[in-house]
């Protein structure tokens, strides 16, 4: 499996850390759970991509590391799953030390978390 560099900066300028994670090591939470609904077509592609090719270390799954130690998937609903079926051991992960996920978010009292997300995924 390829390695990624240890921190990667996106757009907003958040530090992300790349790991790597056993897939159920990730808890599906809201608001994150119910934003991306998983067609069965893509569940399958994604399937047959990863059983080919194995789990793409260059689009990894994006989870927040909560400071309880608790790591909620918020982007890869669909790889996580799809690697689970295949029997994956490993999945590639941007680990995301957000400062607040609450809504309202004291730090960004007119940000949702589903906005500030978005934001840093980009």
């Amino acid at each position: 499996m390829h390695s990624l560099s240890e921190v990667s900066v996106n757009d907003s300028g958040q530090k992300a850390v790349g790991i790597e994670l056993y897939p159920n090591q990730t808890a599906k939470a809201e608001p994150f759970a119910s934003l991306f609904t998983i067609k069965p077509e893509v569940l399958a592609a994604s399937e047959v991509d990863i059983e080919a090719s194995g789990f793409d270390p260059l689009k990894p799954v994006n989870v927040w590391k909560k400071s309880d130690g608790t790591r909620v998937l918020i982007d890869g609903y669909t790889r996580v799953p799809a690697a689970e079926e295949l029997g994956v051991l490993l999945v590639t992960a941007y680990e995301n030390p957000f400062d607040c996920l609450l809504y309202p978010c004291p730090a960004r009292p007119s940000q949702s978390a589903v906005t500030i997300v978005r934001r840093v995924l980009k």
